[in-house]
């Protein structure tokens, strides 16, 4: 029993190195000479963000209350994007939710 196990285990792994040899034999590069856009220049596709300086650390805890998950949700994602580490929700309930960040 134990070497039908073995030998079963040992059949599964030899096909799939060879399926995985017989699948990767070329790297292939995605889109090569295509952009997305009809007669565009493909330094115009890439996004341009300028990133402002974070502000001054502060020992004190800032928060607001805001009344839907998704709009406390677009809070913290602002809040990471302008450079704050400490970030938090806190439920409130009936809807509710305060952010506080530092």
């Amino acid at each position: 029993m134990m070497f039908t196990v073995l030998t079963v285990a040992v059949f599964v792994g030899a096909l799939l190195a060879v399926y995985v040899h017989s699948t990767k034999h070329y790297a292939v590069e995605a889109l090569t000479g295509e952009t997305t856009l009809a007669n565009s220049l493909p330094e115009a596709e890439t996004l341009r963000i300028v990133r402002q300086e974070s502000p001054p650390p502060s020992p004190e805890w800032r928060m607001t209350t805001v009344n839907a998950l998704h709009d406390a949700e677009e809070l913290l994602d602002l809040l990471e994007y302008q450079g704050f580490t400490e970030r938090e929700i806190l439920v409130l309930g009936h809807s509710q939710f305060a952010v506080r960040w530092k």
